[in-house]
């Protein structure tokens, strides 16, 4: 058995190749079949991609260890996959210009497609200086927290009732209450990526609406808008990067 041959898989319709929020593992080549990328969003999966014969898909997640963005639906019998682990597909981009210039030229037409999205979108003005008086509201002095930063243990003090979480964008002079930009610096991370709030003397998270890359607590997945109560010690990762809740008693 080849190596190859040992890296190739065989699905049949209605089987999930990975799940939106798993570990990105590798890379696929589509050999046969077909297989739609699709993201969750209100209770429903929309069709982000299609996949067929020569196709590769799970690159991005892949070359920069970040979380799958789809889930990966099988639609055909008999599909045939070769899995690429981070090691081989790092090493076929490197010695095949060719297949190289494949994979640029696929997201080159995926990012052109989003920017003529955004290009044409009529979005609301976004005043950051006019903030609501409960989001400036300060803790009550007993009250201690904090998150560490796992990638720089930088410890950041969570100073009030509503804390904004996410990268700043000077060019909004945007600036989140825990900025993570030091972290972040392939900026994946949200300007505005999830809130930490006090509510009835417990802590609370939830993930902001049209984040892309996702906000985990303790491994799962959160969904956009829905407040998961958090705990002591409890693992928060926006995106890629960790951070550890910790609350002083």
């Amino acid at each position: 058995m080849t190596k190859w041959q040992k890296l190739t898989k065989i699905l049949n319709k209605g089987e999930i190749l990975f799940k939106e929020g798993d570990p990105a593992k590798g890379a696929y080549v589509i050999q046969s079949g077909t297989i739609l990328l699709k993201r969750f969003k209100d209770d429903n999966y929309i069709l982000v991609d299609e996949a067929k014969k020569g196709d590769i898909i799970g690159v991005p997640s892949t070359l920069i260890n970040t979380p799958r963005f789809y889930t990966a639906f099988v639609e055909e019998d008999n599909t045939r996959v070769v899995e690429l682990p981070p090691q081989i597909l790092n090493e076929i981009i490197i010695k095949d210009p060719e297949i190289s210039l494949s994979i640029l030229k696929k997201y080159s037409e995926r990012l052109f497609s989003l920017e003529t999205l955004f290009k044409n979108l009529k979005l609301p003005k976004i005043e950051t200086d006019k903030l609501e008086t409960k989001d400036r509201k300060e803790l009550p002095p007993h009250v201690k927290a904090f998150l560490r930063i796992v990638p720089s243990n930088r410890k950041v003090p969570i100073k009030n009732v509503v804390n904004t979480i996410g990268r700043k964008v000077l060019s909004m002079n945007y600036v989140p209450d825990i900025d993570l930009s030091a972290e972040d610096k392939g900026k994946y991370i949200s300007r505005k990526h999830a809130v930490i709030f006090y509510d009835q003397n417990e802590f609370f998270i939830k993930e902001e609406l049209g984040v892309l890359n996702g906000t985990f607590l303790n491994g799962e997945k959160l969904k956009e808008n829905i407040p998961y109560k958090l705990k002591n010690g409890d693992m928060v990762k926006f995106c890629n990067i960790e951070a550890i809740f910790e609350i002083v008693q």
